[in-house]
């Protein structure tokens, strides 16, 4: 017979045991504010069921993993520069063809990166040096080539103008006369095709609208686009060639946090986006949790949002952050599973009272079966978790 103070510290340990069992269980979701929260670590404290791990932790992650790419980019750029100095020393020398070799593929092997809107004045710059060789060069052909890329240049930044100390009168002048012409010149509205469908694209350097269409005129056209979890891209279009262009990504290398970490500066990451949430949500798998909590303000109010690998929750809205949070957890059993909700059982059959019978609509098993199969559809959706789509409108409000 075990003595009762042996039995007690035996029973305190299998207990402590058990709660650290339990709190080693709990399912580990990622937390991802799209604003600073003012107690992040409180909040991850909302639901006791889950482990939330703090924005910053993943994202220390990303950066980390993006830091030699950066680097390798910033290198890319020096390289860039350098080649533009060399193309300008060809055009000191009078080497037109080796300029026209070299500015061309530079503009083929870099186009991605100097097309990106951060980064456009090297384009300019290297659009600069093909007009060069072509004002200069005089072959057949050569006048209409300047014209198309200064046309470009104007397109890129309608306010620049090459230095007149630099380049000359000559040079200077032709910009102004190409000028004056592209104004005549009908403005389009293009339709741009893009996959993914919600990736960041740009057209000559700015932003494209939201609708996908942007008003260009016919000519030289530079088309950019990025995404998460896949490569940049870019294409330059004759827009009088090409009258819907479309720029499609490739998915990048590597695991789940390095696609994410090389597409996109981590606060650049908007999980509203449907490439930006599949992507975080498979970087915060990769990096042990089950899923992404998403909270982000609405207004005066909070959305929070439940997504877990393919699937996703439905946008709930409350007052405050921590409500929505808890909202949002309230559709997950304490497995990380969407829960179904409870179906009641179907009313018994009345009694033959010998009355005539009604028409089928007013059956009582009519509206039972009816009943029965919303009902079971309704749970059957719930209990496999809503699937992901980038235009997700349903939302659950908290009065």
């Amino acid at each position: 017979m075990i003595p009762l103070p042996a039995f007690m510290l035996l029973r305190s340990v299998a207990l402590a045991l058990a709660l650290a069992g339990s709190a080693a269980e709990r399912p580990r979701l990622q937390l991802w504010p799209l604003a600073p929260l003012d107690d992040e670590a409180g909040i991850a404290s909302v639901d006791p069921r889950f482990e939330l791990r703090p924005r910053a932790e993943l994202e220390a992650r990303l950066s980390a993993v993006r830091a030699p790419f950066a680097r390798d980019e910033y290198a890319r750029l020096a390289a860039v520069d350098t080649a533009l100095d060399r193309i300008r020393e060809a055009y000191l020398e009078q080497r037109w063809d080796d300029m026209e070799r070299e500015a061309l593929a530079l503009e083929a092997a870099e186009l991605p990166l100097i097309a990106d809107p951060r980064r456009c004045a090297s384009l300019w710059e290297l659009e600069l040096r093909l007009v060069l060789v072509y004002l200069s060069r005089n072959l057949p052909g050569d006048q209409e080539r300047a014209t198309e890329r200064i046309a470009f240049a104007l397109a890129l930044d309608p306010d620049r103008r090459p230095a007149r100390d630099v380049y000359g009168p000559d040079v200077v002048g032709a910009f102004v006369s190409v000028s004056e012409r592209v104004s005549a010149r009908a403005i389009r509205n293009v339709s741009i095709a893009r996959m993914p469908e919600d990736a960041r694209v740009a057209v000559d350097c700015r932003d494209l609208p939201d609708g996908g269409v942007a008003d260009l005129r016919p000519g030289l056209h530079v088309i950019h686009g990025r995404a998460a979890g896949h490569l940049p891209a870019a294409k330059i279009v004759r827009i009088a060639d090409d009258p819907r262009p479309e720029i499609t990504l490739a998915e990048g290398q590597g695991d789940a946090i390095e696609r994410l970490a090389r597409s996109l500066d981590a606060d650049e990451i908007d999980p509203r986006r449907g490439a930006d949430r599949r992507a975080l949500t498979a970087a915060a798998v990769a990096d042990g949790s089950a899923g992404m909590v998403i909270v982000w303000p609405s207004g005066e109010r909070f959305s929070a949002r439940i997504v877990l690998g393919a699937r996703s929750g439905p946008t709930v809205v409350a007052a405050d952050v921590e409500a929505a949070i808890r909202l949002a957890l309230a559709q997950l059993d304490a497995k990380g599973r969407f829960v179904a909700p409870s179906i009641t059982a179907a009313p018994r059959a009345p009694a033959d009272t010998g009355k005539p019978k009604a028409g089928i609509v007013r059956k009582w098993w009519f509206w039972t079966v009816l009943g029965v199969v919303v009902v079971g559809s309704v749970a059957t959706g719930l209990a496999l978790g809503l699937r992901e789509h980038p235009d997700q409108r349903l939302q659950i409000y908290a009065r």
